[in-house]
């Protein structure tokens, strides 16, 4: 028990009751701010922990969209196609992926029509490829970012595609063409 003189009262207090009361706030203006920091970084990397590592390897081209010669997928095979002479001389690349390597090759039409191709938007492992997206907006207000590289996404995550041509890096310029898959291999087990 201390005793304080004042102005000629005596104010006495306890100094364990005392120290109890300033802390509380203390703790809560620390502690939950803190708190919401961990649940928020929790919320970012455990569901990339714990989903598998993407390893179907995919096709796709870049400058399909402008060139004379384009790729298309016509009754679940691959195609080449010509546009007429309206279009500027130049043809679309094909690329194949390697999602375990990390690093996409040009492939040429002769290998690439030999290639058993998984048309379904998501693959037998489970993601999803998104290409890049030039998104429209003010100051990637309300969703309207950009996203200048391909990803896979799947499994509450998504894992960032490195080794992609530059080329690949417009949303109209790189066009997937299908998941390449082993014998046995179909879609995902949903």
């Amino acid at each position: 028990m201390v005793a304080l003189h004042l102005k000629g009262y005596v104010v006495r207090y306890c100094h364990r009751e005392m120290s109890r009361k300033l802390n509380l706030p203390l703790l809560v203006g620390i502690g939950l701010p803190a708190l919401v920091v961990a649940v928020v970084l929790c919320a970012m990397y455990v569901p990339r922990l714990l989903a598998p590592t993407p390893t179907v390897d995919f096709l796709f081209a870049t400058s399909n969209n402008y060139g004379r010669t384009f790729y298309a997928i016509v009754n679940g095979k691959l195609v080449e196609r010509r546009r007429n002479k309206d279009y500027q001389e130049g043809s679309a690349t094909l690329y194949r992926y390697s999602v375990p390597s990390g690093g996409a090759e040009p492939i040429g039409f002769p290998e690439a029509v030999k290639l058993k191709l998984n048309l379904q938007t998501i693959s037998p492992d489970g993601y999803e490829f998104q290409g890049p997206d030039r998104g429209f907006g003010l100051f990637d207000l309300f969703g309207s970012g950009e996203r200048d590289r391909a990803e896979l996404r799947g499994h509450g995550t998504t894992w960032k595609l490195v080794g992609m041509p530059e080329s690949s890096r417009y949303g109209d310029d790189c066009q997937f063409l299908g998941w390449i898959v082993q014998d046995g291999q179909s879609g995902p087990s949903r």
